[in-house]
């Protein structure tokens, strides 16, 4: 039976689904483009939305600091809005940059972190912090900062990235303002490849005689704070008397799989079953069959060892 034109059998639909049925046609796809992205779940993603919307917070409150501070450079009114905060592999981050970039180095927790800003742009910076007019006929042939223009961008650029990373928590050490692709690969450091995520923070600034200028920021993914004050959790409450020699069942599960029951019954001596884990990935514990943490093998004079990554006990039911 087809419902009539305009109506929709609503039985067996969520709100959210007879909203997305109730848009038209064409609004679909857009709801549809807008919120699909693609995701590498070999490199999952961090930072939750939850986590990245207080650190846009955190963000956003400290622009009215970081503006004043950069009146020195620019000499004029200027604002500052964050455009986004987002996760991002510092993979390939690079490639598409021509010479001659305008990227700042820096370092936070280890990391290589970076602040980048296109030539165009930092020259323009450049010529309004050295109190030049800007001319009407504005040169677009890419050329290399001067000594005196790298050395104004830099320390802008510094002190932009700085104003986050405070924002955020984050100690930042400065490093080389680079132009040229030999060195930036050099700056990337072996371990990229090990530790390749990064918070992208992207922020615009405007001003009444500047251009547009967007200044991106990668720096390390923060960790949440229920992570970071770990060791500080409060202890758990004291047991009855009557239950602290109760025992329960630990267990440790390396992986597990599906299989139909003709291949389970035809396995033999030396059949390999894979698991569909990775070296190296860990192990999840549970107790009473219950998942409650993840741990990783390694040995304890002699013997197999679980070493404890994080372990939350089960709620009382």
């Amino acid at each position: 039976m087809t419902a009539p034109e305009g109506h929709i059998v609503t039985a067996h639909l969520s709100r959210e689904e007879t909203e997305a049925l109730l848009l038209p046609r064409d609004a679909r796809a857009v709801a549809r483009e807008q919120e699909v992205s693609v995701r590498d779940f070999h490199r999952p993603h961090r930072l939750s939305k939850s986590e990245r919307g207080r650190l846009a917070r955190a963000v956003s409150g400290a622009l009215p600091a970081l503006e004043r501070a950069l009146e020195p450079w620019l000499r004029e009114g200027l604002a500052l809005e964050l455009d986004e905060i987002a996760e991002v592999s510092a993979l390939g981050l690079f490639d598409e940059l021509v010479e001659p970039f305008v990227v700042q180095s820096l370092a936070s927790l280890g990391q290589p972190c970076w602040i980048v800003v296109s030539n165009e742009i930092a020259r323009a910076l450049a010529g309004s912090a050295l109190g030049l007019a800007p001319s009407a006929d504005v040169d677009s042939s890419a050329r290399k900062l001067s000594p005196i223009e790298a050395g104004l961008i830099g320390d802008l650029l510094i002190e932009v990235a700085s104003g986050i990373a405070r924002a955020l928590e984050l100690d930042l050490a400065p490093g080389m303002l680079l132009q040229e692709t030999r060195p930036l690969r050099l700056s990337l450091g072996a371990d990229l490849a090990r530790e390749a995520q990064r918070m992208a923070v992207h922020v615009t600034l405007t001003g009444k005689a500047l251009p547009t200028t967007t200044f991106r920021i990668y720096l390390p993914c923060v960790a949440p704070p229920s992570r970071a004050n770990e060791h500080e959790r409060s202890p758990a409450r004291p047991l009855p008397e009557h239950l602290a020699g109760v025992m329960v069942d630990v267990t440790a599960q390396l992986g597990s799989i599906d299989v139909p029951l003709s291949d389970l019954l035809a396995l033999e001596v030396g059949d390999v079953v894979p698991l569909g884990v990775g070296a190296g990935e860990g192990t999840t514990i549970f107790v009473e069959e219950r998942p409650c943490g993840r741990a990783q093998w390694g040995n304890h004079e002699g013997g197999l060892a679980l070493r404890i990554l994080d372990f939350e006990p089960p709620e009382e039911d």
